[in-house]
This record gives C-alpha cells, structure tokens and sequence, in this order.
C-alpha cells in the first residue's frame, strides 16, 4: 500500500501490514520512509498499550454505598457473585475497591 492510502485511513487493522512495517523499518534505505514506519508502528504500541489499560479497569464503577463495610458516597461496582434480596427483589451486591480486594 501507498503511503498516502495509510495516512488517509487506508486498512491499519489488516494483519499483513504490521510484519510489512517492521521490514521497512529495519530494511528500508530512505530515512523518510523509514520513519514514516516507525511513526505507525509506534502509534499500533500506544493504541495496544491503552487498550490493555482500559481493560484492567472496571467498567462500570459509579458512586453509592459499600454493601460490605457500609461506606457511603464511594466508588463502588457490581458483585456478581453476591446477591441481596429486599422485598421480594434481588440485586447484586455493591463492593467498593477496599472490600474488594481483601
């Protein structure tokens, strides 16, 4: 692919291109293209670092009430495993980042 055809959206996610770029990166005589390959690979690593730091954190975390030690106006997520029921309704139970860890 053209390098033009990369900086105007191109396909970054086909599988083939990350191999292409790292050769062009180590093989490729021009500095600018070389560059050019170093740019993208290094923008592919920040994408891939971000991602995993949005994965380790919890997805729906809001502010409410620990229901284990009772703290009120915390962080606070959803215990999948734990369930309360409160006339005649059932919910999960909520665990602040403390409690949860213990």
């Amino acid at each position: 692919a053209a390098w033009h055809t990369l900086d105007d959206g191109g396909n970054p996610n086909d599988p083939r291109l990350q191999p292409l770029l790292e050769r062009i990166a180590k093989e490729e005589t021009d500095p600018r293209l070389r560059q050019n390959a170093l740019d993208l690979i290094a923008a592919t690593r920040k994408v891939e670092d971000q991602k995993e730091m949005l994965l380790g954190q919890k997805a729906h975390t809001f502010s409410g009430r620990c229901d284990w030690c009772g703290t009120s106006n915390v962080q606070v997520s959803y215990d999948y495993e734990t369930e309360f029921e409160a006339n005649g309704t059932k919910r999960f139970a909520l665990v602040c980042e403390a409690c949860e860890s213990v």
